[in-house]
C-alpha cells in the first residue's frame, strides 16, 4: 500500500458534528501521528515502513506553523531518494526565534536553526519544505557522503543533462556553510547511472575503499548466449555485485511471484558464472558500516579478490 495525503485527519478541521470520528478516536481506532494529526490505525498498519516515514513526514509538514521541512524529510515529499526508512522528521526553523528547546522535541525528530532565504522554500501538497538543492545540501552535510550521493544520484537519474558543474555552482561555489566539505565530496562522487539507492551506497563504498575499476549498470552478453544482461555493478571486468531489496520480491511491485522472480535470477546468474563472471549479492545490511569501517560487502570483494589472486594457474 501506498501512503496519499488523504489518509491522514487533522483534527484541527473537525467540528461539533463530527461525533462518529470522536468514537472512534476515544476507541483507539486512529493512531496519532502528531497531536493535531492521526491515521486510521489499521492503515498505518498496512503501510511498509517507508511509506509509515513518508507519513509522519507529511503530519508534521501538515501539523508546522512556522517550522519547514527539511534534509531528509524534505526529500521524501520532493521525491528523492534517501537512504533507509528511518522514522526521523527532520524541520528547520528560518527564525531563531522560533526554535524548540530539545527537551520538548517529540519522539523521532530533530528541530534545527539556520537561515533559508525565501528561494530556498517552497511548497508541495501545500507543506513547506526545502527547495531541491537546499535538500541536497542538507542531506550530504547532516547525513554524510554516503547519503548525499544517493539522493544526488537520484535527482542526477531523473534530470538528463543535470552537471557535476551545475551541482557545484548551486551548491558550493562561493559558499560557506559548515558541512561543505561533505557536499563536495557527495557531489564529485555522484553519477547518473545508478538504478536505486543501494546501488548508489554500493558504489560509494566501494570507490572510497579503493577496490579497483568499477562500473555501474554494466552490460554483459555471455558469449554462447543471445540474451545481453545488465548488471549493477561491474568490479574489473570479473567481478559482478548485484544488490538486493526486498521490495523486488514483495510480489507486487514488480507484478511477479517471489518464486517466479528467483527463478528467472538462477538462471541469469548461472549463465554469467559460466561465462567466467563471478557473481555477489548483497543487501542493505551488507552495506552497514561497523565499528572498525569495514562492512559485509568489502569483506566479500576482497575475500573473492583474494581467491582470484590465490588461485593457481592451468
Amino acid at each position: 500500500m501506498n501512503f496519499t495525503l488523504d489518509m491522514l485527519l487533522n483534527l484541527r478541521r473537525l467540528t461539533l458534528a463530527d461525533t462518529a470520528i470522536r468514537a472512534d478516536l476515544l476507541a483507539g481506532k486512529y493512531r496519532r501521528l502528531t497531536p493535531e494529526v492521526v491515521i486510521w490505525e489499521e492503515t498505518w498498519r498496512r503501510l511498509p515502513p517507508w511509506e509509515q516515514a513518508l507519513a509522519r513526514t507529511y503530519a508534521f509538514g501538515v501539523s508546522a506553523d512556522r517550522a519547514v521541512l527539511s534534509g531528509k524529510s524534505a526529500a521524501r515529499v520532493l521525491g528523492i531518494a534517501t537512504v533507509g526508512s528511518d522514522p526521523l522528521v527532520e524541520m528547520t526553523y528560518p527564525n531563531p526565534k522560533s526554535f524548540r528547546a530539545r527537551r520538548s522535541w517529540p519522539p523521532h525528530t530533530v528541530f534545527r536553526s539556520s537561515a533559508l532565504s525565501e528561494d530556498e522554500v517552497c511548497v508541495v501538497d501545500g507543506i513547506r519544505v526545502t527547495t531541491t538543492f537546499r535538500t541536497l545540501r542538507d542531506v550530504a552535510r547532516y547525513h554524510g557522503v554516503v547519503a548525499g550521493v544517493v539522493a544526488i544520484d537520484d535527482l542526477r537519474r531523473k534530470s538528463p543533462g543535470l552537471s557535476i558543474e551545475d551541482l557545484h555552482r548551486s551548491m558550493t561555489v562561493e559558499q560557506r556553510y559548515h558541512g561543505v566539505g561533505a557536499v563536495r565530496q557527495a557531489i564529485d562522487l555522484s553519477g547518473d547511472s545508478a538504478d536505486s539507492p543501494l546501488e548508489s551506497m554500493a558504489r560509494v563504498i566501494l570507490v572510497r575503499a579503493g577496490v579497483g575499476r568499477i562500473q555501474t549498470q554494466g552490460q554483459i552478453r555471455p558469449s554462447r548466449g543471445t540474451t545481453t544482461y545488465r548488471v549493477d555493478l561491474l568490479i574489473d571486468g570479473w567481478l559482478i555485485v548485484e544488490l538486493d531489496g526486498n521490495v523486488k520480491y514483495d510480489g507486487a511491485t514488480f507484478g511477479k511471484r517471489a518464486d517466479e522472480v528467483i527463478r528467472a535470477e538462477r538462471q541469469r546468474e548461472k549463465e554469467l558464472q559460466n561465462a567466467g563472471f563471478l557473481v555477489l549479492r548483497a543487501t542493505f545490511a551488507d552495506l552497514s558500516p561497523r565499528e572498525d569501517g569495514g562492512c559485509g560487502l568489502l569483506d566479500m570483494v576482497a575475500a573473492a579478490q583474494r581467491r582470484r589472486t590465490t588461485r593457481p594457474s592451468a
